[in-house]
């Protein structure tokens, strides 16, 4: 007979969904502080902990960012970004009340590694406390706009450091989705 254990961490890491729909509602900010925690006590390779985190929560910012953004996904060749820039339905940050931007030392080998281990970290904190999350790789794209500099100096990311992901918090409007089918033939053990 097969056993399942089941505990809060492992519940809230299967529950966990990406959502795509934030109310207005901004998070408190006790809870943000707690999430944010979360995130820092992340393992790191040497426990360097190569990592800086931008907290966005002004609305006119967010919306200047994403502005930018699509500005640039115009200029591109790629359809499928032009596509996505001139639908009006398609938030980048999908309305998120807050914005969090993890940048990493880019003279540390393992700073990808390391900032997706705050990233999941803050994910599942988030989740746990009814707070739901997104990643958004595609928000780097405002570092190869023409305003970059501008932008790496009003979110205050330290010098040597440099956009790794974006994550959407915030609470969500709407029906939390199903999670998909997990694909088969994606674990060896090897005895």
């Amino acid at each position: 007979m097969k056993s399942e254990k089941m505990n809060e961490t492992i519940k809230t890491i299967l529950e966990r969904r990406s959502i795509r729909e934030f109310s207005s509602e901004q998070i408190p900010k006790e809870d943000l502080d707690m999430i944010i925690k979360a995130g820092i006590y992340a393992p790191s390779a040497r426990n360097l902990q190569p990592w800086h985190i931008t907290v966005i929560r002004n609305a006119d910012l967010i919306e200047e960012i994403e502005d930018v953004m699509r500005e640039y996904m115009l200029s591109s060749d790629d359809e499928n970004l032009i596509e996505r820039a001139n639908d009006p339905s398609r938030a980048i940050f999908h309305k998120a009340p807050t914005i969090l931007l993890v940048s990493g030392d880019e003279s540390n080998n393992y700073m990808k590694g390391d900032c997706s281990n705050v990233l999941q970290n803050i994910s599942l904190a988030a989740w746990s406390l009814g707070i739901g999350s997104c990643y958004i790789g595609m928000g780097n794209m405002l570092f190869q706009s023409e305003r970059s500099d501008e932008f790496t100096a009003k979110l205050e990311i330290p010098q040597g450091y440099k956009s790794y992901c974006w994550i959407s918090l915030g609470y969500a409007d709407g029906e939390v989705p199903s999670a998909p089918e997990r694909k088969s033939g994606v674990v060896t053990y090897i005895e």
